[in-house]
C-alpha cells in the first residue's frame, strides 16, 4: 500500500466537534455532510437520505477527506486503532492499515 503523499493526495481535515466522551467528527463533502457515529460513518445527502460506511471496530475519532473529495479517511480511537481509506462515491473501502500496539 502506497502513503497518502506518494498518492499526490491532499488533504482536508475539518476538524472534530468534541463534548466529554461523545466525539463527533463532521465533514462537508461536495453536497453531503460525512460524519462519525460510533464505529459507522454516516454519509447524508441533502434529501435526508443517509449511507453508512462500516468496517471500523472501535468509534471513529477522525476523518479527512482528499482535495477532489472523493477519497476518505478515518481513524478510530483506541491503541492500535485502524485507520481506513474509502472509495466515498461507492462507499466502498479501498485499504485498510491496522494500527500499531505498544508503543
Amino acid at each position: 500500500m502506497k502513503g497518502a503523499a506518494s498518492l499526490g493526495l491532499g488533504w482536508n481535515c475539518f476538524g472534530a466537534l468534541c463534548a466529554g466522551q461523545f466525539q463527533r467528527c463532521v465533514l462537508w463533502a461536495q453536497d453531503e455532510v460525512v460524519f462519525s457515529a460510533g464505529a459507522a460513518i454516516v454519509v447524508m445527502k441533502p434529501d435526508g437520505g443517509q449511507r453508512h460506511l462500516l468496517g471500523h471496530s472501535n468509534p471513529v475519532a477522525a476523518l479527512a477527506l482528499d482535495a477532489a473529495g472523493t477519497v476518505l479517511v478515518s481513524g478510530e480511537e483506541g491503541s492500535g486503532g485502524a485507520i481506513k481509506l474509502w472509495d466515498l462515491r461507492s462507499g466502498r473501502c479501498m485499504a485498510t492499515m491496522p494500527g500499531v500496539r505498544n508503543l
